[in-house]
This record gives C-alpha cells, sequence and structure tokens, in this order.
C-alpha cells in the first residue's frame, strides 16, 4: 500500500481516473487495518510492480 499522498497522485494519473476522494475513503479503510495485520501491508510507494513481485516473492521463500 503506497503512501497516501502518492496514491492519490497516481489516480490523477491514471487514464480512467477514481476521483481523489474515493481513492482517500478506500485508502483510509484498509490503513486502520496495518496496524492489525502488519505482515500484509507493503509501502510500493517508490517500487515498481515487478519488484514488488519479486520481493513478495523471495520473502515468502517461494523462488
Amino acid at each position: 500500500m503506497p503512501k497516501k499522498a502518492i496514491n492519490l497522485e497516481r489516480d490523477r494519473n491514471r487514464e480512467y481516473i477514481v476521483g481523489a476522494d474515493r481513492v482517500a475513503t478506500c485508502w483510509e479503510s484498509f490503513a486502520k487495518w496495518e496496524f492489525k495485520i502488519p505482515q500484509i501491508f507493503y509501502d510500493n510507494s517508490n517500487i515498481l510492480a515487478i519488484e514488488m513481485a519479486k520481493n513478495i516473492i523471495e520473502e515468502q521463500g517461494l523462488n
């Protein structure tokens, strides 16, 4: 989950924008769970999707 500001920026740069209010609401809903189950939350603010996937695979010992 990227930082909120990054998530909002990504939405503004999409071909089909979801909208800042909706993105912020969804982000806040997910953020409430981060402290309860931190092992499933990854900050992907400054990483490409392929790099994120490789990190998860390595961390889980699936490679």
